[in-house]
Parts: structure tokens; sequence; C-alpha cells
């Protein structure tokens, strides 16, 4: 009965060579590969949760993409043009601008000037009359118009108009891609005494399909004196 005890136990527990011998195979392994190991395991047995995060974070993405482009496409539009009326370059006002929107505009403003407010449908269904001769004719008359404004607002007066901030993005309702941008600007120019003036004002900016349609810049001439 001792022998067969004897040999169980000897079956059971190790020998002191089998030991050192674990011990030195334990050493003798990479410190990293045992981290790495478990890593790997971790992924394998959370795969379904894996897939769900990269989901989300996919989904997350695409709404800040969509989000960007449709807020921040009418701010990018306001910047534009603010720095191209600065320039009073003609050219680059046109090219800041939808010239057919902004035929439209003048179509569908309650006001002969510039308009607080604006009818979203009115300004749809008189997008669709405008021609391709309204376009012509309306980007002639801005260039001309932009030639002399350039003599004697940028000469003369030494106009300039900054963008300080975009302050409030507004969708305009029953037309898609309309928004209404107020921003602060600073406008600096001489006085009719020479002085440099450096004034802060909030103005308003219709931007459609990313190009400006209409703006408060008619409020420059309680500046400046030319109409």
């Amino acid at each position: 009965m001792e022998n067969e005890n004897q040999n169980l136990n000897e079956n059971i527990e190790p020998t002191v060579e089998q030991v050192e011998q674990n011990t030195q195979s334990t050493n003798n392994q990479p410190k990293g590969e045992g981290f790495f190991k478990k890593i790997t395991n971790w992924v394998k047995s959370h795969t379904k949760l894996l897939a769900i995060i990269v989901a989300v974070i996919v989904v997350a993405i695409i709404a800040i993409v969509i989000v960007t482009s449709l807020i921040g496409s009418p701010k990018k539009a306001v910047k534009k043009y603010i720095s191209a009326y600065s320039s009073m370059n003609g050219n680059k006002v046109v090219a800041a601008m939808d010239l057919k929107g902004a035929y439209a505009y003048k179509k569908s403003s309650s006001s002969s000037y510039f308009s607080s407010t604006l009818d979203g449908s009115k300004f749809k269904d008189a997008y669709n009359d405008v021609s391709k001769d309204d376009v012509k004719d309306l980007k002639e008359d801005l260039i001309d118009s932009f030639k002399d404004l350039k003599k004697e607002a940028k000469k003369e007066n030494d106009l300039s108009i900054k963008l300080i901030r975009i302050k409030d993005t507004e969708k305009v309702e029953d037309c898609d891609d309309l928004y209404a941008v107020t921003a602060k600007v600073r406008i600096s120019f001489k006085d009719d005494d020479g002085d440099k003036q450096d004034v802060a004002q909030t103005m308003k900016f219709y931007v459609y399909k990313n190009k400006v349609v209409a703006s408060d810049f008619s409020s420059l001439t309680s500046f400046l004196d030319f109409d």
C-alpha cells in the first residue's frame, strides 16, 4: 500500500528537475509576448463589441462632415465675400456671389435695399425665373460700379473691411441651401476731415448654395459719403 501511495505522489508532484525546467522556459519567453497574447485573446473574444465601437465612430465622423458642409460653408462664403468687398475688386466680388441668386433676391425682397427678412419660397420661385441675360447684365453692372467705388472708397476714403467673427448662421425656411448669416465686421476709413475712423458693425448676409446673394453693406453709406 505504501508503495502505491509513493508511486501516486511521484506522478502528481513534479520533480525538482521539472520545476527548474519550467522556470527556465518561462524566463526564456520574451517579456512582451505574454502581454500581446492577452490583448490578442481579448480582441478575439470581443469582436462584436469592437465592431459596434467602430460603427459608432464612423457614424460620428459622417455626422461631423455633414454639419460642417451645411453650416461651415456659408461662413466661408461670407468670409470670402468680405475679403473681396474690402478689395473693391469687382471681379473678386462677382466670383464670391451667386449672381442668379442676387437677381432673385432683388425680385423677391420686400425692400429696394437690404431686407432683414427674406421669404424663402418667393426667393426660390424668383430664382427659377432668372434668365442668363439677367445674370449677364447684373455682372456687367457690378463690375462697372466697383470701378468707380474703388476709386472713391478705397483710394480717397482708405476703406478696409475685416471680419471679426461669425455670430450666427440660420437656415431660411422654405428654401434649401439658403442661409442667413450674421457677422460682426470692422470698418476702417478716413472721414471728411481725413481722420482715421474704426467702427465695429453687425451685418447680415444671405448665402445660397455657399455663395453670397445679398449683404447689409448698403449700410456703409451711413459711414462714408458715397451713394
